[in-house]
């Protein structure tokens, strides 16, 4: 059984090569991202996989940096808490570059075994990077005024 210590260095050298390498990801190709269309009643793009977002925010932000915030660990499995920050100077998808900093923090759930991961599953907000450089636009929620009499008034 590995000690906290090492399950946590473990954790970080894995997430290190995994999301700050130069080849991240070499299998998967950002051109296969979807495109962005209007969507229609019969069109509506799938969202990128974990995979094709993190491997084209990579190549617009080659100053990734992981941090592993927080390691909770129960026997071979770990519970990693991770941020990965950089900025983008290469453009996202082939536009220009916006020179603006990202920030994104998932979850990862991590089995190791013989000091190597076995299994992980992750959970990343996929739409949070592209809000922050810009590219998608949610309307402000609408303002709700409540109004509250005090209880002097209500007599």
């Amino acid at each position: 059984m590995m000690r906290y210590d090492e399950q946590k260095q473990l954790i970080s050298q894995h997430l290190q090569e995994k999301w700050s390498s130069h080849a991240f990801l070499p299998g998967v190709d950002c051109t296969e991202l979807p495109s962005e269309v209007l969507p229609t009643a019969r069109t509506i793009p799938d969202p990128p996989s974990i995979e094709q977002l993190l491997t084209a925010i990579r190549q617009s932000c080659p100053d990734l940096v992981v941090t592993v915030n927080e390691v909770i660990a129960e026997g071979s499995r770990l519970v990693v808490l991770w941020t990965l920050q950089g900025t983008d100077t290469h453009g996202y998808q082939r536009r220009l570059p916006t020179g603006k900093q990202i920030s994104i923090t998932g979850i990862q759930i991590v089995r190791c075994e013989q000091d190597q991961v076995i299994e992980e599953w992750e959970l990343v907000d996929r739409l949070d990077p592209l809000l922050q450089l810009g590219f998608v636009c949610l309307p402000k929620p609408p303002t709700v005024t409540v109004y509250r009499p005090l209880r002097e008034n209500m007599r």
